[in-house]
């Protein structure tokens, strides 16, 4: 599936049509970002699933220092998460 393509349209459409009912239905933020990660894995492993293992690294690496960093307010583990990303 290509950004051009009339698939990435209607996949596109489809999932801003979810989303909108999710903030209709309630206002859980988690549930709508656990929807757009989904939907981001759905679209890269449509394309190549060998992608999909590498958006899990760089979705972990980030999650995990963005926690560290929270936690530690250390700057240099912003540096060490955008080397290994």
């Amino acid at each position: 599936m290509f950004f051009n393509s009339f698939e990435f349209i209607g996949f596109l459409l489809l999932i801003i049509f979810v989303l909108s009912i999710e903030r209709l239905i309630g206002k859980n933020v988690k549930i709508r970002n656990l929807t757009l990660l989904i939907a981001s894995y759905f679209f890269y492993g449509y394309f190549n699933i060998g992608f999909t293992l590498i958006l899990l690294f760089v979705t972990l690496v980030n999650y995990i220092g963005g926690r560290m960093v929270y936690r530690k307010k250390d700057k240099r583990i912003v540096s060490l998460t955008v080397v290994l990303s």
